[in-house]
C-alpha cells in the first residue's frame, strides 16, 4: 500500500510539474512582427587578385514577418536587413563612394526552453551591395547566411516584446560586379555584424 501511495504521490507531482511549466511557457503561437535598428560594422570588400577592404559602421535597420508553431518552440519568418554608409574605400579610391547592403532571408528562431525567453536564430537569403559615386554605380549579390541570438523582454500585457540581439549576416557566394565594374572581373564580399534591438508583436 506505501508504494501505491508515494507511486500516486510520484505522478501526481509530475503531473503538477508538467502543468506548471506549460502555464509558464510564453504563447508564440501565429503571427509575428518585428521592426528595429541595429549599429552594425560591415566588412566590404573589393576582390581582383589582390583584394581591398573597408570597415564602414553604421546604423542598419531590419523587418521580420512570420508565424510561431504550434509547439511554441519555433518561429518561421522572412526578414530584410538595410544598411547604407558613406565614404566606402575612401583611402583605397579617393573620394570613396556610397554603400548600399541589402540582405533578405528566410528566418527560423530556436527556443532551446521554451519556457524560457532566449531564443537563436538561422537565416539563409541573399545579399546585394550596391556601390555609387560620381554619376554611376555597380552592384553585386550573392547567397548569405547569417546566425543571431537574442532575447524576448515582454512589455505589459498587449503581445508586444523588445528584443536585444547580437547578430552576424554574411554573403558566401558573390558574383562579378556590374554597372560601372562591368567587365572588370572584380568581386564582393560583404557582411555585418549587429549589436540591435526590436520591437515585436505576437511572439
Amino acid at each position: 500500500m506505501r508504494k501505491t501511495n508515494i507511486l500516486m504521490a510520484v505522478a501526481a507531482l509530475s503531473t503538477v510539474s508538467a502543468a506548471s511549466v506549460a502555464a509558464q511557457t510564453p504563447d508564440r503561437q501565429g503571427f509575428y512582427a518585428d521592426v528595429g535598428a541595429n549599429y552594425s560594422w560591415p566588412s566590404n570588400e573589393l576582390k581582383d587578385g589582390g583584394s581591398v577592404t573597408d570597415h564602414q559602421a553604421g546604423v542598419a535597420w531590419t523587418l521580420g514577418i512570420g508565424t510561431g508553431l504550434k509547439n511554441n518552440k519555433v518561429r518561421i519568418g522572412l526578414q530584410a536587413d538595410y544598411l547604407k554608409t558613406t565614404d566606402v574605400f575612401k583611402n583605397d579610391l579617393g573620394p570613396g563612394v556610397d554603400g548600399e547592403i541589402w540582405m533578405y532571408s528566410a528566418a527560423i528562431a530556436f527556443y532551446p526552453k521554451p519556457e524560457k525567453d532566449m531564443w537563436v536564430k538561422v537565416n539563409l537569403g541573399y545579399g546585394t551591395n550596391k556601390l555609387s559615386g560620381s554619376g554611376e554605380s555597380a552592384s553585386a549579390g550573392g547567397f548569405m547566411a547569417g546566425l543571431t541570438v537574442g532575447i524576448d523582454v515582454p512589455v505589459g500585457k498587449g503581445g508586444f516584446v523588445i528584443d536585444p540581439y547580437l547578430g552576424y549576416l554574411d554573403t558566401f557566394s558573390t558574383g562579378d560586379y556590374d554597372g560601372a565594374l562591368s567587365g572588370e572581373g572584380i568581386k564582393g564580399s560583404f557582411n555585418m555584424f549587429q549589436v540591435g534591438v526590436t520591437l515585436g508583436y505576437k511572439h
